[in-house]
Order: structure tokens, then sequence, then C-alpha cells
């Protein structure tokens, strides 16, 4: 782009006579005269106008008036909107704790390994019981033990509603049982 322009100028310096035959030297042109012929031809006494002179007008908005059957109707539909976003804020924030609580559950069982740099997570779950109320964590796990071999283990963990742990399995071994 730049040595477009570069030559351009250099077309121009050499024969000034080449600037006649650009457009843009034509548009210049015009809008200098406009500019010229308006300014002389322009009354003495005219000023911009003010915002504040230009006269106001009444403007009459037309409104419908509603209906007791139409305003039900409407705040019924508002109402069920309402509760739909309720609805699904609520079931993004469960998925977000379930999966939460699912990487902490990952690094309990991460500590108790004794190769936990190895470990290599699957069959991942994390959901929340609404009947019940809590929260359910479950997944296999393969990592090294202290001889190098790989040994693959399940896990399965049971959170409340205020995401205290109340039951962990690892490796069918219950290492946490507050249940009652």
């Amino acid at each position: 782009m730049k040595d477009y322009f570069l030559k351009q100028i250099d077309e121009i310096k050499s024969s000034p006579k080449i600037l006649l035959k650009k457009w843009y030297f034509w548009i210049i042109a015009i809008s200098v005269v406009y500019g010229l012929i308006t300014d002389i031809f322009a009354p003495e006494d005219s000023t911009i106008t003010q915002k504040s002179d230009i006269p106001k007008k009444n403007i009459v908005k037309e409104e419908k008036i509603e209906t007791e059957e139409e305003r039900i109707a409407r705040e019924e539909k508002e109402q069920k909107e309402l509760e739909e976003k309720n609805e699904k804020e609520r079931k993004e924030n469960i998925e977000n704790t379930a999966w939460s609580l699912y990487a902490t559950t990952e690094q309990v069982i991460k500590n108790r390994l004794k190769v936990p740099q190895t470990a290599k997570f699957s069959n991942q779950q994390a959901i929340f019981d609404e009947e019940q109320q809590i929260y359910r964590v479950k997944g296999d796990v393969a990592a090294e033990n202290s001889f190098g071999g790989t040994v693959n283990s399940t896990f399965y963990a049971e959170y409340d509603n205020k995401l205290n742990i109340i039951y962990l399995v690892f490796d069918n071994e219950i290492l946490v049982n507050t249940k009652q």
C-alpha cells in the first residue's frame, strides 16, 4: 500500500498535469468550490439554531389499555419465564457444584496414592440426587503402585447439601462413613 502511494506521488511530481486525471483531485476541488459558494451566498443574519430555539411539538403516544385477561396472561407468562430462568440457573449451579466436588474427590484420591502424578481418571460421574439431596461422585483411577506396576481402582463419594463429605469408598475400602 505504501509503495502504491509513493508511486502516485512520484507520477504527480514528474508530471503535474496528471493530477487533473485523478478522481480524488476533482472530489476535493468540487468540495472547496461548494464551500466557497455556500459561504458567499449565505445570509448575514443567519445563525445556527440552538436546540432550545426549536419549537417543541406535543407528541401523543397512543397507549393501548390492557384488559384484565391480557394482564393476567402477561403476568403468568412473565412468572413462567422467571421460573424457567431460575430453574436453569439452579441446574447449572448444581452441575458446577457436582463437578467441583468431583475435582475435590480426585484430589483426595490422589493423596491416597503411592505415585499420584501417574493417576489417570476415567468413567467420571458427578450427579445430584434431588430426592435425597446429596451429591454422588464416582469414577475409576489407574495409577502406578510403589513397585512401578499400574493398579486400577474405583472410588465413590457422597456429599450433603452443605458440601460435607458423608461417605467415601476407595478401592473397596471405606474411608469416610458419617451416614445416619
